[in-house]
C-alpha cells in the first residue's frame, strides 16, 4: 500500500463522502474475497484514469487533477450558474440594479443606443405602442384620449431654436466632445434631427482633439 493511499484512508475512515476537495462523491465500503474490508471511491477512480466523471469520454486536462471533458464542463458550468441564480435570485437582481443606478456612464451609453434605435425603427416603435395601448382597459383609454385631446386645446409651447440651426445656412458645425459618450450623443441627435426635416447630413469624429464635426450634404427641399 503507498503512502497516498494510507494517507486517504486514514482521512476517509468513518467518513461518508471522500474527503479529496475535487470529488466529495460517496464512499464505498466493501470486503475482498478474503473477508478483509477495504473503501473505494469511484469518483477517484475514473480521475486517476482520466475518464469524464459524466461521460465515457476523457477528459479536458491534467491526468490526475481534470474530472470532465470540455463538453461536460460547459454543462457543468451552466448548470452552476443556474443554481447559483435561483439560490439567491431576489438578493442578484437587486445587487446588479444598485450597480446600474450606480454607473451613470453606463446608463448615458444605453439611453443613446434606445434613442438611435427608436429613430431608426419608428415603424416597430408605432406599432409596439399601438398594441400596448389596445391592452389597455377602456376606462384607461378614455382617460387618455380626454387627457390628449385637452393638452391639443391648450396653446403650443413654443420651443427654441435647434442646435442644428446653423447647417440650414453653414456648410458644417463643430462640437466639442471630449469623451466618447458625448460624442456618440451628438451624432444620435444630429441624425435625428436631420431625419425629422428631411435633410442629409455626415458625421466625424476627430478623437485627438475631441471634436466632433457635423457636415451638411444635402438640404431638404422647401
Amino acid at each position: 500500500m503507498t503512502k497516498t493511499r494510507r494517507q486517504w484512508l486514514a482521512r476517509a475512515r468513518g467518513a461518508q463522502t471522500c474527503p479529496i476537495r475535487i470529488c466529495r462523491g460517496p464512499l464505498i465500503d466493501e470486503t475482498d474475497g478474503t473477508g478483509r474490508a477495504s473503501l473505494r471511491c469511484l469518483r477517484c477512480e475514473r480521475r486517476l484514469a482520466g475518464i469524464c466523471r459524466d461521460c465515457p469520454a476523457p477528459v479536458e486536462g491534467s491526468l490526475g487533477k481534470a474530472v470532465r471533458c470540455a463538453r461536460c464542463k460547459v454543462v457543468a458550468r451552466q448548470v452552476a450558474a443556474r443554481r447559483s441564480e435561483l439560490r439567491d435570485r431576489d438578493g442578484r437582481r437587486r445587487r446588479a440594479r444598485a450597480r446600474y443606478r450606480a454607473n451613470a456612464d453606463q446608463r448615458e451609453k444605453k439611453a443613446i443606443y434606445s434613442r438611435a434605435w427608436r429613430a431608426r425603427h419608428e415603424a416597430d416603435v408605432a406599432k409596439h405602442k399601438r398594441r400596448e395601448a389596445l391592452r389597455q382597459s377602456p376606462s384607461r383609454l378614455e382617460y387618455f384620449r380626454a387627457y390628449n385631446a385637452k393638452r391639443r386645446e391648450q396653446a403650443p409651447r413654443g420651443r427654441g431654436p435647434s442646435r442644428f440651426a446653423p447647417l440650414l445656412t453653414a456648410a458644417s458645425m463643430e462640437f466639442d466632445t471630449p469623451t466618447t459618450q458625448t460624442a456618440l450623443k451628438i451624432k444620435a441627435n444630429a441624425h435625428q434631427w436631420a431625419k425629422y426635416h428631411g435633410h442629409r447630413i455626415a458625421t466625424r469624429l476627430d478623437s485627438f482633439v475631441g471634436r466632433t464635426t457635423v457636415y451638411m450634404v444635402q438640404r431638404a427641399r422647401a
